[in-house]
């Protein structure tokens, strides 16, 4: 009937039995409060209640005093070791309950700051390239225009790249800039490059399911790879055909991660094969892939137009 009236009492370290107990971390068992000049006799007035005994041990967390437990009685002697020894134990359950309570409110308020400031990048990131996205839509109207074909044909390149980019800041939105499944950036990055590329072509998509997982310094790179390896497909694996396949394998050998693209069409030339004849999206595949993931690229003879992507994920992603 009393907690209304004593609720929200704070005693300063060394005021009263509490405090001393909080200074001093040392449980005390009081058998009568009116020979012991340390009782902090405010609770009592405020209460009208006389209290007589009491026991007052500490909570602790990692030896660290966070509070104290006090247990009241108007009758004296009322307290012994064993009740010392039972609200000790009481003690130690409490105080890891209170520091748990307080890490979770700490760590949702860390996920409600995290997600906020996730929100706000990819707001700016997305706003970013809607507007580059706009200006490159605009330079091709104005390409049509006075007819440059090789402006035109470079800007458009340009304008699927920065779509592609989206499309990868949108996956890494979904994965709060977490590490990602290569299969599913895979799969994301090959379907949405054949639906910009605007080809009418019946084009399968088969990428097999893998539990490797890349970390975000990797994602943007991965998927102007696979952007440039469908733009190719569509342009030299099925020039002549109405339709075609594309599968994905990717495998982990050691710390080396395999990314295998791979078409149903007629294959590199001898020429491509040896790197010899120039290619502009290989070239820049070769480029990326040494620049910025120190890996290698291989073109195998193995029916249709293969590529290996061999690279290490950055340090911090996690082991499949």
């Amino acid at each position: 009937p009393y907690s209304a009236t004593v609720r929200g009492w704070r005693l300063a370290p060394g005021q009263g039995i509490a405090g001393t107990v909080a200074r001093t971390g040392n449980s005390l068992i009081v058998s009568d409060v009116l020979g012991d000049e340390r009782h902090f006799k405010g609770v009592d007035q405020e209460t009208g209640q006389v209290l007589r005994s009491i026991l007052c041990v500490a909570m602790k967390v990692k030896q660290h005093v966070i509070g104290v437990l006090q247990v009241l009685d108007t009758e004296p002697n009322r307290f012994d070791e064993t009740d010392r020894v039972l609200q000790e134990l009481l003690a130690t359950t409490a105080a890891i309950a209170i520091q748990n309570a307080q890490l979770n409110e700490r760590l949702q308020q860390h996920a409600k700051t995290r997600s906020l400031l996730i929100y706000e990048i990819n707001h700016r990131v997305t706003n970013t390239l809607d507007t580059i996205t706009d200006l490159f839509s605009f330079a091709q109207r104005h390409a049509k225009l006075k007819k440059y074909p090789v402006y035109l044909e470079m800007m458009m390149d340009l304008f699927h790249r920065v779509k592609i980019l989206a499309t990868s800041y949108s996956l890494l939105a979904e994965f709060e800039w977490n590490p990602l499944p290569l299969s599913e950036l895979s799969s994301r990055v090959i379907h949405a490059s054949l639906n910009i590329l605007g080809t009418s072509k019946q084009i399968t998509v088969e990428v097999h399911q893998s539990p490797i997982q890349i970390p975000p310094q990797q994602v943007n790179t991965l998927a102007l790879i696979l952007r440039e390896l469908v733009a190719n497909t569509v342009e030299h694996g099925l020039a002549d055909r109405e339709s075609g396949r594309i599968t994905v394998h990717i495998a982990r050998m050691g710390e080396t991660v395999h990314l295998e693209f791979r078409d149903d069409g007629p294959g590199y030339s001898e020429d491509v094969l040896r790197f010899d004849q120039h290619n502009v999206g290989l070239y820049l595949i070769q480029k990326i892939v040494h620049r910025d993931l120190q890996g290698e690229i291989a073109l195998p003879r193995d029916g249709g137009a293969v590529t290996v992507i061999r690279f290490k994920l950055a340090d911090d992603s996690p082991a499949a």
